[in-house]
């Protein structure tokens, strides 16, 4: 009876330092947790102004809507810095409160801007260290190819000014020369005083200088 007792005792101690050994499995390897720690999710980052202008943006502006609300809007809508050069406003004699209007869904944001400032002959400017974008003018974003552009086209307009203007003075005077007083002179005879021109008769000839006396004395004999 206390052989059976013994061995009661003995297994229940087993059991009992099975279940209080240490995390540890019979092959001598770490268990794994159940629940293992999640990594903490990365934030998401902004995209840049440069990748902005790739994307395809809706240009909501069906109404007149004023260059300062234009940036206030376009910076909401992209999440970055959007300011108006106001210095650039001053040298195309604009104002802030002066109006645009466009309404463009699925075009690029740099094609539908474009197409916005024209109508202010503005244009924009990107600064990626900052991750800015600025309304402004040609002189501030400094694009040698769009600045050669509008001196050409400048070119052509003083050009073709100065061609009409030819014209018309050529108009002008062309019946000058139908008034005998403002005639310009073709020829030398032309240039020489009235009292001195040639005789039209070339067989009357010049006038006859005064005889000499031996040559009347001829003719009388």
């Amino acid at each position: 009876m206390k052989r059976w007792s013994w061995s009661s005792v003995s297994l229940a101690g087993l059991l009992v330092l099975l279940i209080g050994a240490s995390p540890r499995n019979f092959r001598g390897q770490s268990s794994v947790p159940a629940n293992p720690p999640v990594a903490a999710p990365t934030a998401q980052l902004t995209p840049g102004v440069q990748d902005l202008l790739l994307r395809s943006f809706n240009m909501p502006f069906a109404q007149r809507t004023s260059l300062e609300q234009v940036a206030i809007v376009l910076a909401e809508k992209l999440g970055i810095p959007v300011v108006l050069d106001r210095a650039a406003l001053i040298r195309l004699e604009l104002e802030p409160a002066d109006t645009v209007q466009l309404e463009l869904n699925g075009a690029r944001l740099k094609t539908s801007l474009q197409l916005l400032l024209d109508q202010v002959a503005m244009t924009y400017q990107v600064v990626p260290e900052d991750n800015l974008l600025i309304l402004t003018d040609d002189r501030s974003a400094a694009d040698p190819f769009r600045l050669i552009l509008n001196e050409l086209s400048t070119l052509h307009l003083e050009i073709h000014d100065l061609r009409t203007e030819v014209q018309l003075l050529r108009e002008a005077t062309a019946g000058v020369g139908e008034d005998p007083g403002m005639k310009t002179p073709a020829t030398p005879e032309e240039l020489l005083p009235g009292d001195a021109q040639p005789s039209e008769n070339p067989e009357a000839g010049e006038a006859n200088p005064e005889e000499s006396p031996a040559r009347k004395r001829r003719k009388s004999a």
